[in-house]
């Protein structure tokens, strides 16, 4: 991160101004849609931000998911993405193998390569075909108990056998480091990001109990916590 260059064009960005490095703030990516922690790139005239995920890949990228390299693609009809079967639609951040009919969203290209979760001590692998002599019978996510489609990339735990869905394997704030300072929701103290709090006090705002990601005050003789969502 210390290399990272201050300014940087990102050659999908609609506007092709240079995009200045900002950090020490929560973001959406405008590409992958997560929610960030950390340093982003940021157009000042279009107020959007990009992840590191999506601001360092190429234009002409080459994906271990596929043997052929990948260039950027403008989809004006219907394509559906390669890893997870969802329509890609109109979008400037896509990438596609043209011989092969290989399309990818810029968010299943940035997927981590390995991630972890809390059902399982050891890290899951992002993997991209299924092998049904090697991979948990049944094609079934053993997250959400719900079928998956083995043509579709799914993490998997070798040690475990355990194949899951890459979203249930995520959650929906992947990205977002626990111990990260927040000062955005009007509370007198600084608030710091955890996740599965002991004993899973109640919510100050909604009254339910916080099981995932929340914003709690760490300033002694002040049990101020909060949901995320309820800031």
């Amino acid at each position: 991160c210390a290399e990272l260059p201050v300014k940087k064009h990102i050659w999908f960005h609609f506007c092709q101004r240079l995009h200045k490095l900002t950090s020490g703030r929560i973001f959406r990516c405008y590409v992958c849609n997560y929610v960030t922690s950390g340093f982003a790139y940021t157009c000042d005239e279009c107020v959007v931000s990009y992840c590191l995920r999506c601001s360092l890949v190429s234009d002409l990228a080459r994906y271990q998911g596929h043997e052929h390299l990948l260039h950027p693609f403008v989809f004006s009809y219907k394509e559906l993405c390669s890893a997870c079967g969802e329509s890609v639609g109109f979008t400037y951040a896509a990438m596609r193998c043209k011989p092969c009919n290989f399309n990818l969203h810029r968010t299943c290209i940035t997927l981590p390569l390995t991630a972890q979760h809390s059902s399982d001590v050891h890290p899951f692998k992002l993997t991209y075909h299924e092998d049904d002599d090697n991979y948990s019978e049944g094609h079934y996510c053993d997250i959400c108990e719900r079928e998956r489609n083995p043509k579709h990339w799914f993490y998997h735990c070798s040690a475990c056998n355990t194949s899951a869905h890459p979203k249930c394997v995520l959650q929906e704030y992947p990205f977002i480091k626990p111990g990260t300072i927040y000062t955005g929701n009007g509370h007198p103290h600084p608030l710091t990001f955890v996740k599965k709090v002991e004993f899973y006090p109640e919510c100050h705002r909604c009254g339910k109990h916080c099981l995932d990601l929340s914003l709690q005050c760490k300033t002694v003789g002040c049990s101020y916590i909060i949901h995320w969502e309820c800031r």
